[in-house]
């Protein structure tokens, strides 16, 4: 892969990423200041846990990228 690809990548993986936090601190405040009934809360709680996970995977591929960058570089030479 090469330079340009993997900036456009990371830089559309950073975009994801903030997106992925938002949703996560929406649904933060949503269930604090929630005194809905409880399948109403399930759901929150459900999507929560949904968007951690895709965040987390997000900071994993983001990661496994950034670490390929200098075997990359050290290969090509």
């Amino acid at each position: 892969m090469n330079i340009s690809k993997r900036k456009r990548l990371l830089h559309s993986l950073g975009r994801s990423t903030y997106v992925a936090r938002q949703k996560l601190a929406y649904l933060d405040r949503v269930l604090e200041f929630s005194n809905q009934d409880e399948a109403i809360r399930e759901k929150y709680q459900r999507q929560r846990m949904i968007q951690q996970m895709h965040l987390r995977s997000l900071y994993q591929v983001s990661e496994l990228i950034r670490i390929q960058e200098p075997i990359a570089a050290t290969m090509s030479k």
